[in-house]
């Protein structure tokens, strides 16, 4: 029997490592206030530096592609997903997969990079994430997280090299070296393990199983909850309530891209935000997980009108970025800001929105695009 809703114990079937990484620039560095697209186009050059072996370096015409780790985790598509193997081990769902053969899949990784840069408490869009410049001193440490999700977690020291190449290679438009300082991994609870330093040959291993999704959430949940009102010993398939009545306010603090039918959406409705969360939720199952999300949509949604918007400081913010793959620039405009929810049912959706913390929302999400926390009272938690 189905869950009507995406519930906890859905979301355990889904594996996520998150990591914090620490640079040191080598000399003073000027870098973009937004570094996620800068991180992202570093770290697939780095990637695909260290595991290509064709001298053309084309994977349209490489016959090592289906093996390679560099479309597995840059260029996700449908042939390298899980889509394949769901579909023989569970044919009665065959017909109920999202994606085919050949098409995009979501990226088993997310940069979380350092926030924007803010004036006066608010944010200019072409001013200050466009034109404005960060300046970083040689030695000063600049620090972004890392998500991986699924069988990428386990390419955690192809993926650390890269990013070390990547550091030694320079980004930003000056290409300034930096160095890899060090790394830790994050367990559920948000404790840190160092388990790589500058000058290491050997990354330390992981002792336990890598966090679920599911588990992430639940841990979230536990600490959003008002005056200590979980004791955190609820049983495993126990979805927490947090105790804020019958309101919701998400701080979106990147651009989030959302379009329904080809339009950009501004202020998107509850019901709109559950859509594009559950969509994701659905295509990373069936990509990175060994089992699909199954749920009611049709209910989950109906149930999701019925919340209403009851104010918005939400607002779009210009955000392009430059393509060598796709040959141009790219506009990725999306709203920042905060949007409060409010309806009876808002707490049965918890376990999706606290999902939608560490999987992002909307399109280009790997370069840390559509981050949001959710508030209490107005005051972000984290």
């Amino acid at each position: 029997m189905q869950d009507k809703l995406i519930t906890i114990e859905l979301l355990k079937n889904l594996d996520i490592a998150r990591f914090e990484i620490h640079l040191r620039p080598r000399v003073d560095a000027v870098l973009p206030p937004f570094l996620g697209s800068t991180l992202r186009g570093a770290f697939g050059h780095a990637l695909k530096a260290i595991v290509c072996l064709m001298p053309h370096g084309d994977c349209a015409r490489c016959f090592l592609v289906d093996r390679c780790l560099y479309p597995k985790i840059f260029e996700t598509s449908a042939r390298n997903s899980r889509t394949q193997e769901l579909q023989q081990t569970a044919p009665v769902l065959a017909t109920s997969t999202l994606l085919k053969r050949g098409q995009d899949a979501p990226r088993p990784f997310i940069f979380i990079p350092p926030f924007p840069a803010r004036r006066n408490g608010s944010m200019r869009a072409r001013d200050d994430l466009l034109r404005s410049r960060v300046r970083v001193n040689a030695g000063e440490p600049v620090v972004f997280g890392l998500s991986l999700f699924g069988d990428a977690i386990q390419e955690v020291p192809h993926v650390i090299y890269a990013i070390s190449l990547m550091a030694q290679h320079g980004f930003g438009a000056a290409h300034v070296p930096f160095v890899l300082e060090k790394v830790l991994e994050l367990d559920s609870q948000g404790d840190r393990k160092l388990i790589y330093t500058e000058g290491s040959n050997r990354i330390s291993a992981r002792e336990t199983s890598p966090p679920t999704l599911g588990g992430l959430v639940q841990a979230r949940l536990h600490q959003v909850i008002t005056h200590g009102g979980s004791t955190g010993n609820e049983p495993a398939s126990r979805d927490p309530q947090p105790a804020f009545g019958n309101e919701i306010t998400l701080q979106f603090i990147t651009p989030a891209r959302l379009r329904i039918k080809g339009e950009l959406i501004e202020t998107p409705s509850f019901a709109q935000l559950i859509t594009s969360l559950s969509l994701r939720l659905s295509l990373m199952a069936e990509t990175f997980s060994t089992r699909p999300l199954v749920y009611d949509y049709r209910s989950m949604i109906e149930k999701a009108r019925s919340v209403k918007t009851r104010v918005s400081t939400l607002r779009l913010i210009a955000l392009d970025r430059f393509s060598n793959r796709r040959s141009g620039k790219l506009q990725l405009d999306g709203f920042m800001g905060e949007i409060t929810f409010a309806g009876p049912v808002i707490a049965e959706f918890f376990p999706t929105l606290t999902a939608g913390e560490f999987i992002h929302i909307g399109s280009a999400t790997a370069f840390g695009l559509g981050r949001y926390v959710i508030s209490q009272r107005g005051s972000p938690t984290s």
